[in-house]
């Protein structure tokens, strides 16, 4: 009986952990996001005094989450928004503003996608 208890106890915080581990993600995640979208419509705009300023904030906000990320999430997927951030980077110094304005929304498309690969939902599971 002590045995069963133990394991039941072990599941319960398994899963705890797991839901608060999917919503810091979530919530790193959507603040990102949100920094890009911000990114994306100065770019579109050419405004690339902005733009400066609002990627800086972006890399910013992403120093602070990565290393975090780094124990929650697969390191591919960091090393692919990193890969993103640094190719981005480069883009908007050069003015260049279709390709900025692709590479922030391969950047908005990872940050959609590792929260939702990482959840815990039962296509995950099965």
């Amino acid at each position: 009986m002590k045995s069963i208890l133990i394991i039941v106890l072990v599941l319960i915080m398994v899963f705890i952990s797991g839901y608060f581990m999917s919503d810091y993600i979530n919530r790193s995640s959507k603040s990102i996001d949100i920094e890009l979208f911000k990114l994306y419509e100065v770019v579109r705009t050419n405004n690339w005094v902005s733009a400066s300023q609002n990627l800086l904030k972006m890399e910013n906000k992403w120093k602070d989450e990565k290393d975090s990320w780094a124990i929650l999430v697969d390191h591919l997927e960091i090393d692919n928004i990193n890969l993103s951030i640094s190719k981005m980077k480069e883009y908007i110094k050069e003015k260049d503003t279709v390709d900025a304005l692709a590479e922030i929304s391969s950047l908005r498309l990872l940050f959609e996608h590792i929260p939702r690969k990482d959840s815990l939902t039962w296509t995950n599971i099965l």
